[in-house]
């Protein structure tokens, strides 16, 4: 993630839209937040992640990721609490 390797799906973009977040504040979230649920997505057959943190601003925030091929973080959506 440091090395700009964070993919945002349609859908996740779409909220961070809706919810005012930047994907500044993602990848704040991604590298200062943590783990709080690992989830098994059975349509898909892999592992999901949410990860809750803060915006730059400081507001909470939980970002879902899973890991693509290349292991790159795939934001599959984000919401502020």
């Amino acid at each position: 993630m440091r090395e700009d390797t964070i993919v945002v799906t349609q859908h996740a973009f779409d909220e961070m839209l809706n919810e005012d977040i930047l994907q500044a504040d993602v990848k704040h979230c991604l590298l200062t937040g943590r783990i709080i649920i690992r989830q098994w997505d059975e349509d898909w057959q892999e592992w999901k992640y949410v990860i809750a943190g803060v915006t730059l601003m400081d507001d909470e925030i939980e970002v879902v990721v899973k890991l693509n091929v290349l292991r790159h973080a795939v934001v599959i959506t984000t919401y502020r609490l």
